[in-house]
């Protein structure tokens, strides 16, 4: 039921028209405003973490200082970036290129790999897709997807990575945990398939999604091992990421991005 009450909430914070009505069947969806799509990472949805076309253009960015909840930074890692060109802005747009962004949408590639390929801002090209007929919409139950109503076409968006992932640790008076969470449910798999498998110095167990498809619940004794090595989490559709929490046991923090560590990884090799 909380899992659900989030939902709708962050649903109501992302719609351009939160009083707009439920459809005939029970169900919600409207556009997202590109502001709420970017700030809210939706643009990381579908991105191909295989491909190293990209990566000469991730960064860290610096820990923003009034990022902070009771004097202790929320963000205590830095956070990457993807910066791309923008060569193209304010540039008619050719025949080819509204082409390839066309093959893109239907290919279903994330926001970030258009922007990457066509080097437009953001805003540019989300008014592109908009005016080609496309465009985001967010159902109540947190479905994202990719619509051209015109042409009948439907694409899922979703966090289909481990490294759309974050790593929450709550260790208030009322709980203890480790959160493996994510922004928006993971609606591109059966739920059979997303089982993932956590293991602590070698000692592997399996790890249900919980029912929201949102979360899951690591440990509730997190302070057993958050100064360990060598935790790995695993899903066979998710990939896999090593967490050396040795490397935060000097500092106070309560959230791990996971595509940072991507980032050192792909740095390393």
């Amino acid at each position: 039921m909380v899992g659900e009450i989030l939902l709708l909430k962050l649903f109501l914070s992302l719609l351009d028209d939160p009083n707009s009505g439920f459809t005939k069947k029970g169900r919600q969806s409207a556009k997202i405003s590109t502001q709420k799509f970017i700030e809210n990472e939706f643009f990381m949805f579908n991105y191909d973490f295989e491909n190293i076309k990209y990566f000469e253009n991730w960064s860290l960015e610096e820990i923003n200082p009034f990022d902070i909840n009771n004097d202790v930074a929320v963000h205590d890692n830095k956070k990457v970036v993807f910066n791309w060109s923008l060569e193209n802005h304010g540039k008619r747009w050719s025949e080819e290129h509204l082409n390839k962004l066309e093959e893109m949408c239907i290919q279903g590639k994330s926001f970030l790999e258009m922007a990457y390929e066509l080097k437009r801002r953001e805003t540019s090209l989300m008014s592109r897709l908009n005016s080609q007929g496309w465009q985001y919409e967010l159902t109540y139950n947190g479905e994202l997807s990719l619509v051209n109503t015109e042409k009948h076409h439907k694409f899922n968006y979703s966090p289909k990575s481990i490294y759309n992932g974050t790593l929450v640790l709550d260790q208030s008076w009322f709980n203890k945990s480790l959160t493996l969470s994510f922004p928006l449910p993971l609606m591109f798999a059966d739920e059979s398939e997303l089982d993932i498998e956590f293991g602590v110095e070698g000692n592997m167990k399996s790890i249900k999604i919980q029912p929201n498809l949102m979360s899951y619940v690591l440990t509730n004794k997190p302070i057993n091992f958050i100064n360990k090595s060598n935790v790995i989490i695993r899903n066979p559709v998710l990939g896999e990421v090593i967490v050396d929490f040795a490397e935060y046991s000097n500092s106070k923090w309560s959230e791990i991005y996971l595509r940072t560590l991507y980032f050192k990884k792909i740095n390393v090799i």
